[in-house]
């Protein structure tokens, strides 16, 4: 699967988080995101924010011209009819760590008793 190059211009329906590509439509088709691998600024065009996408069709890249406020497809990798889709890559999850009782919170069994022999003695 190589790289083809287009550089044409697309209308960008959905952002997430008011700044990634959600969703976008290019040649009257509309592409959902599935995942959004990498977002870098090149050095020689400082003006561009790039990104690099997942979505059913395949993986993309897209640019937005920051200076005339245009999203452009600069090129994909297109999956052939009836393949399967691109593995999406899962964030890593981290293990919580153990829970530790708070050293002031004192709890269990034998706490228990002795806030009912507190409560005995605020009745009497």
């Amino acid at each position: 699967m190589s790289w083809k190059v287009y550089d044409e211009s697309i209308d960008l329906i959905e952002r997430r988080f008011h700044y990634l590509p959600q969703a976008f439509r290019w040649h009257g088709r509309r592409y959902d995101v599935d995942s959004v691998e990498r977002e870098w600024v090149p050095r020689r065009s400082p003006a561009r924010r790039h990104f690099q996408l997942v979505c059913a069709a395949g993986r993309v890249e897209i640019y937005h011209d920051l200076v005339a406020n245009t999203w452009h497809l600069h090129r994909a990798q297109w999956l052939a009819e009836g393949s399967r889709p691109i593995r999406v890559s899962r964030p890593v999850r981290i293990p919580r760590p153990a829970r530790v009782p708070h050293p002031t919170r004192a709890t269990g069994p034998a706490t228990v008793g002795l806030r009912q022999m507190a409560f005995q003695e605020e009745t009497v």
